[in-house]
């Protein structure tokens, strides 16, 4: 009969703090980008919005393109910030609606 390790492993209290400190570091920073997306494209950031970090290279392989998903709303539509191959970058909502 063979072991199966538990998928849940205990972290030790150090890590679990840092993680902790990491995790709120995080989700202040995406909220901020969330609101600099929303005041740009003009639109309320509704209480009802995922705020995420979902990083998406441009399908062409030789493209530096990347596009960040950073909030969906309730409606379905999402914002996002696109980073040209230049450096330059513009906020985009919904998100796909211009061409790069």
């Amino acid at each position: 009969m063979t072991e199966t390790k538990s998928p849940r492993v205990r972290l030790a209290m150090e890590d679990q703090e840092r993680l902790q400190r990491l995790s709120e570091e995080v989700r202040s920073r995406i909220e901020e980008m969330a609101l600099i997306l929303t005041r740009n494209a003009g639109i309320q950031l509704e209480a009802g919005a995922v705020r995420k970090f979902v990083p998406q290279q441009a399908v062409a392989a030789d493209s530096r393109v990347v596009e960040v998903e950073i909030f969906d709303l309730p409606d379905g539509t999402s914002g996002c910030h696109v980073t040209l191959a230049d450096g330059s970058g513009f906020s985009e909502y919904p998100c796909g609606s211009v061409p790069t």
